[in-house]
């Protein structure tokens, strides 16, 4: 340390803000009001900010997840009777696939005899 400042601290500027710590402080302290005194003195992150509406902020975050955890499921038992009706219909289409191309064969087949002349098919 050169002269009670941090060692790399040579500049006025960051000497002037570093004496503004207070100030600093004071800001955050603004923001979030330290804990009371009470509890030995102990420290944990969830009780030094705990106001008396956190309760009711935590119980209501804890209805919206569980609403949507319900909605979430909901939309897993849709996408599965989706998907089943998808692969019936994929069934259904390759059923009436196999039937049009018989049909197609015979017609064609029918066709290709109806074009011979009449002495011919008459023939043999």
């Amino acid at each position: 340390m050169l002269g009670g400042w941090p060692e790399g601290v040579n500049n006025t500027d960051t000497r002037a803000r570093l004496a503004r710590g207070d100030e600093i402080v004071e800001q955050v302290t603004r923001c979030f009001p330290p804990r009371p005194p009470g509890n030995g003195g102990a420290t944990t992150s969830m009780t030094q900010y705990a106001t008396p509406d956190a309760s009711a902020a935590l119980a209501e975050a804890q209805h919206r997840a569980e609403l949507a955890e319900q909605r979430l499921s909901d939309m897993k038992a849709m996408l599965a009777d989706m998907t089943a009706q998808r692969d019936d219909v994929k069934a259904d289409r390759n059923r009436w696939r196999t039937q049009a191309e018989a049909t197609q064969r015979l017609l064609s087949d029918a066709t290709a005899r109806a074009a011979r002349p009449w002495w011919k098919r008459l023939a043999g």
